[in-house]
Parts: C-alpha cells; structure tokens; sequence
C-alpha cells in the first residue's frame, strides 16, 4: 500500500463531483468545492472532469484528485480516441474509482445530466446526488422557462449537496480560479497603468451566434471606452487578421489608438490561462455571456454581461458574486439587438460603483491608521 493510499483512507468523507460540460460550468462549481472543503476539512475531494474544463480547476486547493473522463461516444474528446483504447481507458477508470469506495457522488448540474448520472451509479457510491425532477433545467424545453424556478448555477449545486453541506449559505463561498505564477502580470508589464483611471477588459469573442455583437460595436464602444480609461480588448488569434475586424478597427479610430499603444491595447488569447491572467489584471471586464464572465466573477471583476433577452440565461449565468450589470436587447431577442449606448452606460454605472469603493475602502484605512496613531 502506497503513502497516498494510507492518506486516502484517513480522510473522510470520500466526495467525487462530477462535472463533464463547457469551463464556465465548471468554475460556476468551485463554490460548491470550497463550501464541501470548509465543512468537511478532512475530506478526499476529487473532481471528475475532461480534457476541455479541467484547466479551470488544476490549481485550486479545495481539490485533492482530478480524474479524466472517458467518453464512450465522442471519442475524439479522450487521451486515446481509438474506440478499442477508449473501451480499455474506461473500464480502467470505472474500475479505478470503484475501488475508492466513495460516500458521495454529486452531479451538480442544473440541468439533468443522465449520462453522468448513469456512470455515478456504477461507482458503487454510497449516496449519489443529481438535481430534483422538479428543479431540473433544460432551456431547450420552453414548458420550464414558462413553469420551473430559475436559480443560478452555483446555487443549484448546492441545492444538489445540501444533505452533505447541512444550513451553509451559498452566498458566503465564491467562484475560485488559481493563476499559476508563470502566467501573472504579463499584461501589467505590456501595458503600464498611466492614471487612477480603470483599465477595461472587452472580451470580443463570441462563439454562439444568439450572442454575437457586430464588431462594428465593439470597436466603437471601445472607442468611447478608451476616452477615460485604458482598454485591453481580448479575442482569438485569428480575430486580429481577419478583414471585417481589420476594417472596423480602422473607420472607428480603434487602430489608430492601439498603434499609439497608450490607451488601447489588443491582447490575443490562445489559451484559457492567457484570457484569465490578462482579466485579473484589469479592472472590469465586458463581455457577451460566455466562460469569460465567469473567469471574471471567479477573480473578483466587476463585470457588464450581453445576454439575450430570455430570463433562462440572463438569470442562470449571470456573474456570481461580484458586482454586475446586466444588459439585454431592448428590440428582439438575440445580443445583436443591444445598443451601444446602453452597453456604455452600464460601463460608466459600474465604474462609479468601482470609484466609490475605492474611495471607501481607503477612507476607512485612513481613518484606521489615524485612530491607530492616536
């Protein structure tokens, strides 16, 4: 018997969360994991994840194991996508976490996950948790954005391990993302803060169409942006060479500012890490709704959200734990129908908050350090 297998058996309870969708998904659970370390310290708090999410969680402290899953369907998503190699790699891993005899398995998805919840049960888990029947959420079924209670994602996964966590309150724990010190402060040195004036993230990309704002827009908003501030504008690489994007930037000025590499800074991100070091070094962050604005919320941003105009997004998904506005479309139903003024205001309303918090904050250190000199 190895040491990690004498150190696995004194920690108790034995809790796997298995969490197998996009990486927003992913850090929306992070509370959930802090909230289960915090109540049960000794615990063995192992995640199973994929390839694509587990980059959101490979640093955080809560966690004691990631396990990689194996798909028995689309097997392009495994470490070896052969169909025989992926059969061998997911018996090797169900067999694998059987014999760790878990007390809890919790899938704490919102919606209802039946493949998920099929695998939990072949563990031989002591207790398996997934969402209620009657809570469950599926925004692709109209019947329950009309008829079932919409809560956010973090607050589903508590509901999903309330008989573990006992009365905790879920809205002590936040999202939590680990940046690995090689990936720190690379913008803050690219990009030398010039005043007290807010450095804003815009996040261009958008992959959904329903939630894609014309570059025309944003180009324009991060002009009017740029006046009072500092603007990092993150996008894939692919974003900076493509004609439209090339066009736009150049008829609103936007070119012309970032040359000036003052005011405007374009900052292409290939890897999740590169996005999310580059948001912890702004102030705000604006985006469509997407991962990004959970990086944000999980880094303490205050954060402006595009949703399209329908409660089961803009209700479920919206930045948790921070400061936030909302902005949908005034006309229609998709991001498209979103103003630029609206979009701006909402900027300018978050960084008179952001102000007057600094403001407070150093105030009340003022008045601690004059009290602490008397």
């Amino acid at each position: 018997m190895t040491k990690a297998d004498v150190a696995l058996i004194k920690k108790s309870p034995r809790v796997l969360i298995i969490r197998l969708d996009y990486m927003g998904d992913m850090l929306c659970t992070t509370a959930l994991m802090s909230a289960i370390r915090q109540k049960h310290p000794n615990c063995y708090l192992a995640v199973l994840a994929h390839t694509y999410n587990r980059s959101v969680i490979e640093n955080n402290t809560d966690i004691d194991e990631i396990f990689q899953y194996i798909f028995s369907r689309q097997l392009q998503r495994n470490p070896r996508p052969n169909k025989l190699f992926s059969l061998i790699d997911r018996i090797k891993l169900l067999l694998k976490l059987r014999a760790m005899h878990f007390d809890y398995v919790i899938i704490p998805n919102g919606g209802r996950y039946m493949s998920s919840v099929q695998f939990a049960w072949q563990l031989g888990a002591k207790h398996v948790y997934s969402i209620d029947d009657d809570f469950a959420f599926d925004d692709r079924i109209p019947e329950h954005a009309s008829s079932r209670k919409m809560e956010h994602e973090t607050l589903a996964g508590f509901r999903v391990a309330k008989e573990l966590l006992g009365d905790v309150n879920p809205q002590d724990y936040h999202l939590k993302l680990t940046i690995p010190s090689n990936f720190r402060s690379q913008l803050i040195l690219q990009f030398p803060r010039l005043d007290n004036s807010p450095v804003i993230g815009i996040n261009f990309s958008a992959r959904v169409p329903e939630r894609v704002w014309s570059l025309a827009n944003w180009c324009q908003l991060a002009v009017r942006l740029a006046e009072h501030n500092q603007i990092v504008i993150f996008g894939a690489p692919e974003m900076w060479s493509d004609v439209e994007f090339k066009q736009e930037a150049m008829s609103s000025s936007l070119s012309t500012l970032s040359s000036a590499g003052i005011r405007v800074k374009f900052w292409p991100t290939q890897t999740f890490l590169d996005m999310a070091a580059a948001i912890a070094d702004c102030d705000i962050l604006v985006s469509t709704d997407g991962g990004a604005v959970h990086v944000g919320a999980a880094l303490r941003k205050p954060t402006v959200v595009l949703f399209e105009n329908r409660p089961e997004k803009y209700k479920r998904w919206y930045p948790w734990g921070v400061e936030h506005t909302v902005v949908t479309p005034r006309i229609g139903r998709d991001v498209k129908g979103i103003s630029i003024e609206d979009t701006f205001n909402a900027c300018m309303n978050i960084q008179i908050k952001l102000t007057q918090k600094i403001q407070t904050s150093s105030h009340s250190k003022s008045v601690s350090s004059t009290c602490s000199t008397l």
